[in-house]
């Protein structure tokens, strides 16, 4: 357990450093734009496991209360990841909605690439700092806050418009799962 504390707290004077930050920043930007969801999903998922692994170990929580606190403390990347997906998904069929002359495609494509880069990289840095600290829902249990009623309806939100994209983007199932393949298969660059 020892070895644990100073790995953390080593982990916790470099995240402390600005240099340390600045270089992690350009870091994510850089795996944030060649890498797809896929990656992102695995990070999530790891961070999850790893704040439930350690809270239920430093607080004696239930395993049910551990597994609820760890989603209700990231429903905000859950959030990010749904709607990442459904972006990069209706970007397919954006073109023909909005595409009246170049610049605002320019225009479309530039917002869709720092959307999309703004909750890679969320994502990201929330899983290096989860490295050095879980962070717990310090909200009471089964009371959910309003930010996080509004993450959960975006979620559900999200998740039924994947589910209806077949039938609103042009071409189909077949199109709606070659870009989900593309975004969810984590070793395409």
């Amino acid at each position: 357990m020892r070895r644990h504390t100073q790995t953390q707290d080593f982990l916790k004077g470099l995240l402390q450093m600005p240099a340390f930050q600045a270089g992690l920043f350009v870091m994510a930007a850089v795996l944030a734009s060649m890498c797809n969801f896929g990656l992102f999903a695995l990070l999530l998922v790891a961070r999850m496991t790893l704040d439930a692994v350690l809270w239920r170990a430093s607080t004696k929580m239930t395993r049910e209360q551990a597994v609820v606190g760890t989603l209700r403390a990231n429903l905000l990347d859950l959030m990010l990841l749904v709607v990442g997906l459904n972006l990069v998904v209706f970007a397919a069929a954006a073109p023909s909605f909005i595409a009246h002359s170049a610049v605002d495609l320019a225009l479309w494509t530039i917002l869709l690439g720092l959307a999309l880069l703004i909750s890679k990289l969320t994502i990201f840095i929330g899983f290096v700092r989860s490295l050095t600290s879980p962070h717990l829902s310090k909200t009471k249990r089964g009371i959910l806050t309003v930010a996080e009623m509004i993450f959960v309806f975006v979620i559900v939100a999200g998740l039924l418009l994947l589910t209806a994209s077949p039938r609103i983007v042009e071409g189909g199932a077949r199109t709606v799962l070659t870009i989900l393949r593309r975004q969810i298969i984590p070793w395409r660059l």
